[in-house]
């Protein structure tokens, strides 16, 4: 009988910075302190080409989500609110109402959401569906964006989206492809039924044309109490961008608004 055994490597560290994170890590262990919580880990999800993807109902399928009410077993289910991408070039299809089914970071409570990433490449989505870089129903958005350089995208595109939080440093940007309803690059969302004194601030968004078509409204930055430096920047030259049926506006609602551009 032949007897195998197994190699163990010593791991020895080599610089300084390595030696003196070795020793802290030691040092914790052996007094008993709590280690330094691990990092979450983003997650980047690719609906091929070919492929259907259908939500509904609370079913967001094609939404990366960080909600304390998802499932551990939630396929797309994301332990971080940074980091996140969502590479679309198959089909994205809602059945059933409208508004959530694209995201690259979705959270219902009050989680704020930073740098998370739509790319269409190709393919649709469908009229019920609407895409969102970033969406949080109660914390702020951030640096969150879509890039749609293909496929037809046919209703709303929002770089970073908030109910109660603030929208800052979204975008959206477009080299080709088609977009059939409104494109935002930050909203902090409009609430008929409650004061907009709660509502945070749009800021500092911006949209980039440089081709495609969109035959909807183009807003910077939308809030129903401040906006401000938001921005839609179509590129010199861009007379491949088709926009002879879309409205071009720097802000959308707010009451305060200054320093928003075409």
């Amino acid at each position: 009988m032949k007897t195998t055994y197994r190699t163990t490597h010593i791991y020895k560290p080599r610089s300084r910075a390595e030696r003196a994170l070795t020793l802290a890590v030691l040092t914790a262990l052996l007094s008993g302190a709590p280690a330094a919580p691990a990092m979450a880990e983003a997650k980047n999800v690719t609906i091929e080409e070919g492929t259907e993807v259908e939500a509904s109902g609370t079913d967001h399928k094609a939404c990366l989500t960080y909600d304390a009410n998802a499932k551990e077993t939630d396929e797309n289910k994301t332990n971080s609110t940074s980091g996140n991408t969502l590479i679309i070039l198959g089909k994205v299809i809602r059945s059933g109402g409208y508004q959530l089914a694209a995201a690259a970071a979705y959270s219902g409570g009050a989680d704020d959401l930073s740098e998370n990433h739509v790319i269409i490449q190709g393919g649709m989505v469908n009229n019920n569906a609407w895409v969102y870089g970033g969406r949080s129903e109660k914390g702020s958005v951030t640096k969150n964006t879509v890039t749609i350089s293909g496929g037809t995208v046919n209703n709303i595109v929002y770089g970073g989206y908030s109910w109660y939080g603030s929208a800052t440093g979204n975008s959206v940007i477009i080299s080709s492809g088609t977009v059939k309803g409104d494109v935002s690059g930050g909203t902090v969302v409009m609430d008929i039924f409650r004061d907009s004194s709660d509502k945070g601030s749009a800021t500092s968004n911006v949209i980039k044309i440089s081709g495609g078509t969109i035959t909807g409204n183009v807003v910077g930055g939308a809030s129903p109490k401040i906006a401000t430096d938001n921005k839609i920047i179509p590129a010199k030259g861009a007379a491949a961008a088709n926009l002879q049926k879309a409205t071009l506006m720097g802000f959308d609602e707010a009451s305060t608004h200054s320093g928003n551009t075409l």
